[in-house]
């Protein structure tokens, strides 16, 4: 009986710590909008079915917390003097952490099957390898670390969208989504050095370039140019050290109006 309620418990103990985890880490309000653009770009490369981005939006949000838990658990003794606030940071026993990883990931990989078939799940088993890979042999968390483990993003894009009806367009979107994300997490970390100032720089021509290419008329040409001055207003704030209010999340709503743009034209 003893070791009954002990092992009840313990579970009880580690379903709390995920759901603090999930409320401190992975909250709703930040990721949910960041599924949704992801599997917007994701939908409108791939198969077009009526019905089928809410399915990419459940499955893009289990693979956000999936590889966000798993960013944690790799980054947890770092963390336990940077950020000693967070759940993984004092946490004794790991093994609900790490057994949510590994669930998430089976559902994850099952989803992606069904949706896309062995070449989703293809995709999906060689993105964990090379992360695995990058976390065991780069120790440095610097500019280059940040932006390799933010190209699973632009896989997720590229796994939710095959097989793509438009390779081309899902190519552009996942870009998009890469270049935004970039840009946010630049902009999020403060005014940095001249070198983080010019890849936030290339970031946005990035996404200024589409803006354009996408606002061909002159109500859309009118719309980029409007975007662009943003992306600068913000750009340069940033670097006096002035951020502004908001700013950080401009990147992602010039992809939200490039995408509206593209479904609306297609």
């Amino acid at each position: 009986m003893l070791i009954g309620e002990s092992r009840s418990a313990r579970f009880q103990a580690g379903w709390e710590g995920i759901l603090a985890w999930r409320s401190s880490r992975l909250q709703g309000a930040r990721f949910l909008p960041l599924a949704m653009l992801i599997a917007w770009a994701a939908w409108l490369g791939g198969d077009r079915a009526y019905g089928l981005p809410v399915v990419m939006l459940v499955v893009a949000f289990s693979l956000i917390a999936q590889f966000r838990l798993w960013d944690d658990l790799v980054d947890r003794e770092r963390d336990r003097g940077a950020h000693p606030e967070r759940v993984l940071s004092g946490a004794s026993d790991t093994t609900p952490f790490v057994a949510a990883v590994w669930g998430l990931g089976a559902v994850n990989g099952i989803a992606l099957y069904a949706l896309s078939g062995w070449a989703a799940l293809s995709g999906l088993l060689v993105l964990h390898g090379a992360l695995e890979l990058w976390y065991r042999h780069r120790a440095l968390r610097d500019l280059i670390h940040d932006h390799v483990l933010l190209l699973k993003y632009p896989v997720f894009v590229m796994l939710l969208g095959s097989p793509a009806s438009n390779s081309g367009l899902l190519v552009s979107t996942s870009v998009l989504v890469y270049a935004a994300l970039c840009a946010f997490e630049l902009l999020d970390r403060g005014a940095g050095s001249w070198g983080r100032r010019c890849v936030l720089a290339l970031h946005c021509v990035v996404l200024t370039v589409a803006a354009f290419k996408v606002g061909a008329e002159w109500v859309g040409g009118a719309i980029a140019a409007l975007l662009t001055l943003g992306l600068a207003i913000v750009w340069w704030r940033h670097g006096r050290g002035r951020p502004l209010r908001g700013g950080t999340y401009l990147p992602f709503a010039v992809v939200a109006i490039i995408l509206f743009q593209l479904s609306w034209g297609a």
